[in-house]
């Protein structure tokens, strides 16, 4: 979809997170949940190699913390067997100024990646393109211990397919999917709404929530443990016609550039209800 390369994303998704709490809330369940579950599945054991794939990999900013809690919490907790394992991340994102980001985060490595605990060998695979494209792609099949989606099923074409692929060609024998996605009152399901109905040309799947995933995984009969991560987002700006960060989060929401100064007066309007809404529910 060729909405994610659009710069008003960009700026406007560096807004929304500084105006939420989502970041911090992700990091928080992911460093308290995953180390448990790759435990309690005891993946990478007798393997050369830890390997990771990330869909909708952004900036690399979650990656990195997801590597760490694996690093830390896993794979140096103490188990021998997992001493010697090296890692592979592969990063798919079709975001290229994203993928710019990312690739300048690990070519700087910050002082954290510089101790005596984290002396691991990391390989980066950096895939500029859709989901649907890397699977189509030739490369490894169910090579990977674990695959996490985080607030990026959004943006696929099929959740459901999705995650059927991952779940049947993507994780080896044993293997752990994570996605983190917001409920029916959330930001992001308010962004695909409004895609939906006035931006069409985006052909915006309808599913895209948590209770959806739920919903595939019973019908595929795949195992799952639901977990709930509260955040909150502050969108009173929009309504602010002088506000630049309300500007952003509009031009986000619409992906449109200066969208409070070029919009349709009644289309604006319908959108302003809509936030409100969404300020009301949460």
């Amino acid at each position: 979809m060729n909405f994610v390369h659009n710069t008003s994303y960009v700026q406007g998704y560096k807004t929304y997170l500084k105006r939420s709490n989502q970041r911090e809330a992700n990091i928080s369940c992911l460093q308290q949940h995953i180390p448990a579950e790759l435990q309690e599945l005891e993946l990478g054991k007798g393997n050369p190699r830890f390997s990771i794939l990330s869909i909708g990999a952004g900036d690399g900013f979650i990656d990195q913390e997801i590597l760490k809690f694996v690093r830390v919490g896993y794979l140096n907790a103490g188990d021998k067997q997992l001493q010697e394992v090296e890692i592979l991340n592969t990063a798919v994102e079709p975001n290229t100024a994203f993928l710019g980001q990312y690739k300048e985060s690990i070519e700087r490595p910050s002082d954290e990646t510089k101790g005596p605990s984290n002396q691991r060998s990391i390989q980066f695979d950096l895939k500029p393109m859709s989901f649907e494209e890397y699977a189509k792609s030739k490369h490894d099949q169910n090579q990977y211990d674990l695959v996490h989606a985080i607030h990026s099923l959004y943006y696929v074409e099929s959740m459901e397919s999705t995650l059927k692929h991952c779940y049947h060609n993507e994780l080896g024998e044993k293997g752990l999917i994570v996605c983190l996605l917001g409920t029916k009152s959330h930001f992001a399901i308010l962004t695909k709404f409004i895609l939906k109905k006035f931006r069409p040309e985006y052909r915006i799947p309808s599913t895209g929530t948590a209770e959806d995933v739920i919903r595939v995984a019973e019908k595929n009969f795949m195992k799952y443990k639901k977990v709930v991560v509260a955040f909150s987002v502050d969108v009173t700006s929009v309504f602010d016609q002088r506000s630049e960060e309300g500007g952003h989060l509009l031009d986000f929401s619409t992906l449109e550039d200066n969208y409070h100064q070029t919009a349709d007066p009644d289309e604006l309007k319908e959108i302003l209800k809509m936030f409100l809404i969404l300020i009301n529910y949460s």
